[in-house]
């Protein structure tokens, strides 16, 4: 379902959540598990099978990797 870009560390992503049909930030990609999460309320966790149209966005804020950290731990590109 997904069209993944080669994901990179440090970047953040735009792409469409199918399930929820809500657009997502995506501040984590963790290829190796299917895994993403994404900022926002709720802090939302989910496969990245489940995404669509994934965009590179901009470089992660220290802001965004803290939050990343404090909700999601640190196993995250």
């Amino acid at each position: 379902m997904s069209n993944n870009p080669k994901f990179k560390t440090g970047k953040s992503y735009h792409a469409k959540h199918v399930p929820s049909g809500e657009d997502w930030h995506i501040i984590g990609i963790a290829p190796w598990r299917n895994r993403c999460c994404a900022a926002g309320w709720p802090p939302s966790e989910g496969r990245i099978s489940d995404l669509k149209d994934i965009k590179e966005f901009k470089d992660l804020t220290d802001d965004e990797k803290s939050h990343r950290t404090n909700k999601f731990g640190t196993d995250w590109l």
